[in-house]
């Protein structure tokens, strides 16, 4: 019994991390169980975390399995992280089967910072698996604006051909005019 503080957290983190690394769902069980929310909320961001690193598709499903979990937005973003360098289209597949709100807007921001800084070749079918609707939403211009270092007026053509084309923000049709150069 460790008197709440630093050295609590990090016995309880540390503990779960090789926990995670032996049995994932056992330790996914107890973290859940756990009565108080904030060492509840502290256990499950380090659980995620390892897992992701692991194995972020059954990290995902894992994810998708909590439902009072204050850090769900941050650990969605990382399992996104770690799943993108391995499997791309995986990982896009289940954002898409998330609810819109800050925890994709996380997640949408790494994948996309991904596909432009490491897979540009991917970046147009990448683009073009969104789906309808998706290249329209504020939150997706706003990451693309991010991103963003200025397009050609050829670059902006192409993207004018995209599903959502001409009525994507304009923010969005920069970052992926750049991705077409």
């Amino acid at each position: 019994n460790l008197a709440r503080g630093g050295d609590r957290a990090f016995g309880l983190r540390y503990a779960l991390r090789k926990w995670v690394e032996i049995d994932v769902r056992g330790a996914l069980s107890w973290a859940v169980a756990l009565q108080d929310r904030k060492d509840r909320d502290g256990v499950l961001a380090a659980l995620f975390d390892a897992w992701a690193k692991q194995d972020p598709s059954a990290a995902a499903g894992g994810l998708d399995s909590v439902t009072a979990f204050a850090g769900k937005d941050l650990a969605m973003a990382t399992i996104t992280y770690y799943w993108a360098r391995l499997d791309l289209d995986g990982a896009t597949r289940w954002l898409w089967q998330q609810p819109r709100g800050p925890g994709l807007t996380y997640a949408m921001a790494n994948l996309a910072r991904y596909v432009y800084e490491e897979n540009r070749a991917s970046a147009n079918a990448w683009v073009k698996s969104f789906p309808l609707g998706y290249t329209n939403d504020a939150r997706l211009g706003k990451i693309a604006s991010a991103l963003s270092e200025g397009a050609t007026n050829d670059s902006l053509s192409l993207v004018a051909s995209l599903p959502g084309g001409g009525d994507m923000p304009v923010s969005l049709q920069i970052l992926l005019a750049n991705w077409g150069r």
